[in-house]
């Protein structure tokens, strides 16, 4: 019999009710079926009305439960093992400060198949991302507002398992802080097939840890693989205050820990940690609001791009690629936002893209959505150019960071300012050598909200 859920999460949530609809929300778009939600707050019911909208309908996407002793969140996790273990196929722990980025465009469907079937439970390390110059949370998204991350990747794992793996768990808790939430397989009864996002053999990951897992992770060629493929986003630290906060929220159960947040304020090094936690620049979440947004006000008349249905351009066709250039670059403006390849250009130097809007306009945003394939890694750095005759032209932005530009998942690329440009061509140019492909190139004038 099929388990009722594919994926499913198993998450406590101890003054979180401020972040929770987001996290829900995001878990949901990349393809997890249901969330059982742990409220550890003194009281349930700020939390549980935040999350109403998730508990309705005849499949709700949660089932909450509330565990006043604080911090044990062995127990709350046994208390999933023993009665929703069989409800799902795959299970992950996963707390409400750690975002799963999987590559543009696939859910964790699609990535979990990329996997032979005797795989019993994928890795994936954390990345910390600091507070940067926030002094306090600021209103707002934590995706959006927290985009500065550590270089190194942390040794620490959460992880996506077979849920008929787990099912020896209980015989091998003894009371303790057993973090198999980390990583399973010191704590099941039968061996485990695990591996981590690149598909490494990670059965013996805990041996030794942390310091031969860091130094393991961290090597130059593996940490940017799999900061290129697949990692958890910690934002544990959300604002300078959210050291002295973790403590502060209580240090019963498995909570015992967080002083070495406390300590880090307390004394000398606070400048020096949120320095390390917030040195690099990584906006490849920081997309997902602004995509789910942009989709909301496209139902709006005066939103609609004004590149809807116009007449568009690429420098070539691929010669397999099946369809005649007007009709195949138009595709790019069809207004069909599914993630498919609209056109598709030979490989070439800085291969490019435009449409005409048909006259001189005031441009006000330019979104940009890539493939969500396994072409997309195609699609790095752009420039994004306007003209007023289609032969001379302005370059808006060049986006040379290296990472994949946006899609519908993650969220386009995109210009919007400040100000307006005039033009009445714009033009998408691949800087490099490659094929080039989007999903959809949307235009909007100056009047958009």
């Amino acid at each position: 019999m099929a388990a009722q859920h594919k994926f499913a999460i198993a998450a406590c949530a101890r003054w979180e009710t401020r972040y929770i609809v987001e996290w829900l929300t995001y878990y949901r778009a990349i393809g997890f079926d249901h969330v059982y939600l742990y409220c550890n707050d003194d009281e349930p019911g700020a939390l549980y009305e935040r999350v109403l909208p998730f508990l309705q309908g005849p499949a709700p996407f949660v089932t909450f439960y509330f565990h006043a002793a604080q911090g044990e969140q062995t127990a709350m996790y046994m208390h999933f093992l023993a009665h929703h273990l069989n409800e799902a196929e795959w299970v992950s722990f996963f707390d409400i400060d750690e975002f799963l980025r999987l590559p543009p465009g696939e859910t964790i469907g699609d990535f979990i198949g990329r996997f032979p079937p005797e795989i019993d439970s994928v890795l994936f390390n954390w990345v910390f991302f600091g507070p940067g110059e926030h002094e306090e949370a600021p209103v707002g998204n934590v995706l959006e507002n927290f985009t500065n991350r550590a270089i190194s990747v942390h040794p620490l794992t959460k992880q996506v398992t077979r849920a008929r793996c787990l099912g020896s768990i209980a015989g091998w808790i003894d009371g303790r802080a057993t973090p198999f939430w980390h990583w399973p397989t010191d704590f099941v009864a039968a061996p485990m097939r695990v591996v981590n996002v690149l598909g490494e053999d990670c059965t013996t990951y805990a041996e030794g840890f942390p310091d031969r897992a860091a130094s393991w992770v961290n090597e130059p060629a593996r940490r940017q693989a799999l900061l290129d493929t697949a990692v958890i986003h910690h934002y544990a630290l959300r604002g300078r205050d959210a050291y002295s906060a973790r403590a502060a929220r209580g240090l019963g159960g498995n909570f015992d820990g967080q002083t070495v947040w406390s300590d880090i304020a307390e004394g000398d090094g606070l400048d020096a940690h949120i320095a390390q936690v917030s040195a690099i620049r990584d906006e490849r979440l920081a997309g997902f609001w602004p995509a789910l947004r942009a989709r909301a006000a496209g139902h709006a008349t005066r939103a609609v791009p004004i590149s809807r249905g116009k007449t568009a351009t690429a420098s070539s066709v691929h010669p397999g690629h099946g369809l005649t250039l007007p009709p195949d670059a138009n595709r790019a403006v069809n207004g069909v936002i599914d993630g498919t390849r609209k056109f598709h250009t030979a490989r070439e130097a800085n291969p490019w893209w435009q449409v005409d809007l048909g006259g001189l306009t005031s441009i006000g945003a330019i979104h940009v959505y890539n493939t969500s394939d396994h072409t997309a890694a195609r699609c790095r750095d752009i420039s994004l150019s306007v003209s007023i005759d289609g032969t001379s032209w302005a370059e808006l932005v060049a986006k040379r960071d290296g990472t994949p530009v946006g899609n519908l998942i993650s969220g386009p690329f995109i210009w919007s300012g400040p100000g307006a440009a005039w033009g009445r061509y714009v033009r998408v140019t691949l800087l490099g050598e490659d094929y080039l492909h989007l999903d959809q190139v949307e235009v909007f004038d100056i009047a958009r909200p």
